[in-house]
């Protein structure tokens, strides 16, 4: 099975957005900054208005000030940060990884070729697939994925036929290695 598409910057942000999402490290940060907030902002200001409410009322104020705009504060700023750091990436063109891209997919491999080259990988090679609706996510490393956009396809029949051949060389191949044959 063959596709040939064009790879777009679009299709890029739709992945790493999603990528973001799925990460046990954006997790662990977020967690910790709403602990944070939580002792910071919240529990350091009710023991402050328990001590003395009358001396320290502008601190506590302040501080549940803060709490109330600490959540949507970082919403923002790590809007803000994604997409700074993808539009550095589109100054340097994300080497290889926009562009035309043939992806070409058979019972052991999957091969995609791009303007920078080609990778091939076996299916047993692949870590996980992801369909989004809109993407289908290959995972050949735990970070970096063959992103098969609906887009490129002239119709959703199509999309889900490559989608559901995919799927199933890797469940086949994840079969094989439980029973031990690769």
């Amino acid at each position: 099975m063959e596709v040939e598409y064009y790879t777009t910057f679009d299709d890029y942000v739709a992945f790493n957005r999603h990528h973001r999402r799925q990460s046990w490290i954006v997790f662990c940060v977020r967690l910790m900054f709403y602990f944070f907030v939580l002792f910071w902002f919240v529990l350091c200001p009710i023991g402050m208005l328990i001590e003395d409410a009358r001396k320290y009322w502008p601190y506590v104020a302040f501080s549940f000030a803060m709490a109330a705009a600490a959540l949507p504060l970082h919403w923002i700023l790590s809007r803000l940060a994604s997409s700074l750091l993808l539009h550095i990436l589109a100054k340097k063109k994300i080497q290889g990884s926009l562009g035309k891209t043939r992806l070409v997919l058979n019972d052991e491999w999957l091969t995609e070729l791009t303007e920078a080259g080609s990778s091939a990988y076996m299916w047993r090679q692949v870590n996980h697939i992801d369909d989004t609706g809109d993407y289908l996510f290959i995972y050949v490393t735990r970070r970096s994925a063959a992103i098969i956009p609906k887009r490129a396809f002239a119709s959703v029949g199509e999309f889900e036929r490559l989608k559901t051949y995919a799927i199933r060389c890797f469940e086949r191949q994840q079969q094989l290695r439980a029973h031990g044959w690769t």
